[in-house]
């Protein structure tokens, strides 16, 4: 995985919560997305969409989502679970893996 090599910064990945929670199980014996911290959204993300030119206000999703934080590599988890609530914890409940 790119992120266990140091070649991922830090990233921000967006997930259908229940088609993520079902896929993110595989993957035994290496990093899956269920090692990072997760912010399951409380209600359904507006996304934006493009109309002449312009990103304006679009419909919602069918399914709710989640946001993954993948902090950058060598950061503590304690540390990196701090900094994604306070960026991320106004949209839902941040779950952390255990420790």
């Amino acid at each position: 995985m790119d992120w266990q090599a140091g070649h991922v910064e830090q990233a921000i990945f967006l997930a259908f919560s229940v088609e993520f929670l079902q896929v993110a199980q595989d993957g035994v014996g290496t990093y899956t997305p269920l090692h990072f911290p997760v912010c399951f959204c409380k209600k359904r993300i507006p996304f934006l969409t493009q109309k002449e030119g312009k990103l304006v206000p679009g419909t919602s999703p069918t399914h709710a989502s989640c946001f993954i934080y993948v902090y950058p590599h060598g950061m503590k988890v304690d540390e990196a679970e701090r900094a994604f609530t306070k960026a991320f914890g106004h949209w839902g409940r941040v779950m952390v893996p255990p420790r």
